[in-house]
């Protein structure tokens, strides 16, 4: 009795340890796949993580890079309202409002050689995007406006109606080159009076003076003759003419 007593302990502790031993590996198999599964986890959200921080590092890349274009299309212009920094192109874009614009609230660019020279480098710039956006080969030789501010182009321009839809479709750089045809036409006739200015400064008598006016009257008849403007494009650039021959602005 004893013997079998001790055979069914044994027999049962086998039992006991090897359902233990069955437990435990049941247990450790668990445990490895919830490590497995808290490594899995980490990972992920490590991933997620390094994920979202390109991301970010991205946008705010590009943040930097927006706002480093934006403050680049920004120039220092002399305006009515003294030296004034304008983004050309808000400046020239069509008004939001489409109500009555107060031409006193707005900075008013005027006819000096620098202001002409940072309107000609971006209406240049901007006038070659248009080109290439629109598929058009190469530019009219000149653009001009005539005194009801119709646009002119070459008779031989093979590209005329595609280039005025495109200025009818962009606004924009419609009116910069207007104001640029404009703003050379005042300031081509600025140049004219300068002489008079010089000499009319160093008089000393009366005599001379009126001597000096006689001279340059035809700078007061109102029917004065006006420099014909135009706007050449040759070779991708944009130059400034005045009676046919290029305006200095250096």
């Amino acid at each position: 009795m004893e013997f079998l007593a001790n055979t069914t302990n044994i027999h049962k502790n086998q039992y006991i340890n090897a359902n233990t031993s069955s437990i435990d590996k049941n247990n450790r198999s668990e445990v490895f796949s919830i490590e497995e599964e808290k490594i899995a986890h980490r990972k992920e959200n490590s991933d997620a993580s390094l994920i979202s921080n390109q991301v970010q590092a991205a946008l705010i890349g590009l943040q930097e890079q927006q706002s480093e274009n934006e403050q680049s299309q920004e120039v220092t212009l002399s305006t009515t309202k003294g030296a004034v920094k304008v983004n050309l192109d808000e400046y020239f874009s069509p008004p939001k409002n489409q109500g009555r614009i107060n031409l006193d609230e707005i900075p008013l660019i005027l006819p000096n050689a620098e202001n002409l020279k940072a309107l000609s480098e971006h209406a240049e710039e901007r006038f070659n995007e248009l080109l290439e956006k629109y598929n058009i080969p190469h530019a009219p030789e000149e653009i001009t406006y005539n005194s009801e501010g119709k646009l002119i182009l070459p008779n031989d321009y093979p590209y005329s109606n595609e280039l005025k839809q495109a200025l009818k479709e962009n606004e924009g750089i419609d009116r910069e080159l207007r104001t640029l045809h404009a703003l050379t036409s005042h300031f081509a006739e600025m140049q004219k009076s300068i002489p008079f200015h010089e000499e009319f400064s160093k008089a000393t008598t009366r005599a001379e003076e009126e001597a000096i006016v006689v001279k340059y009257s035809h700078l007061f008849d109102d029917n004065r003759s006006y420099s014909s403007i135009a706007l050449s494009f040759k070779d991708d650039q944009l130059n400034l003419l005045a009676d046919r021959k290029a305006i200095k602005l250096a």
